[in-house]
């Protein structure tokens, strides 16, 4: 649906990724987009899995795209706004991963062995808290 900018139309995309990447190169466009445009898409997480937690990319951060700016040329700088991100599901992860080297050696033995941690994401409250947390993280809400 086309929206208006200073009497100009612009108009919005809704492009659902069909694969990813997982390099920045010399990739076939997915879209063709005018200086302007609005794109509404979806993206998966670092490991390749999709709002159903199921795997649809490799891992290492797959990326959807690229999008082609008509008129844009090389040496251009191109202004992204991100005007809304949504998560697409109740949980999410990261790594427990300190890195060892910033904290006093001592303090370092005593972490926990790298592992991965489930989050509950609360997206009406814009939060998220640890689903089995240690007791020292126990009212830790982010």
């Amino acid at each position: 649906m086309p929206r208006s900018k200073g009497g100009e139309t612009i108009a919005v995309h809704h492009f659902q990724p069909k694969h990813y990447h997982n390099t920045i190169g010399a990739h076939e466009a997915v879209l063709k987009i005018a200086d302007g445009d609005s794109v509404v898409t979806s993206t998966v997480d670092a490991r390749g899995l999709d709002y159903r937690g199921e795997s649809v990319a490799g891992r290492g951060n797959p990326m959807t795209g690229p999008f082609y700016v008509e008129g844009a040329q090389p040496g251009d700088t191109l202004a992204v706004r991100l005007e809304s991100m949504v998560p697409s599901r109740d949980w999410g992860w990261t790594f427990n991963v300190l890195a060892r080297n910033v904290v006093d050696q001592i303090a370092a033995a005593a972490l926990p062995p790298f592992d991965i941690v489930r989050w509950s994401v609360d997206a009406e409250q814009a939060s998220v808290v640890l689903e089995n947390p240690t007791s020292g993280l126990a009212g830790l809400k982010l």
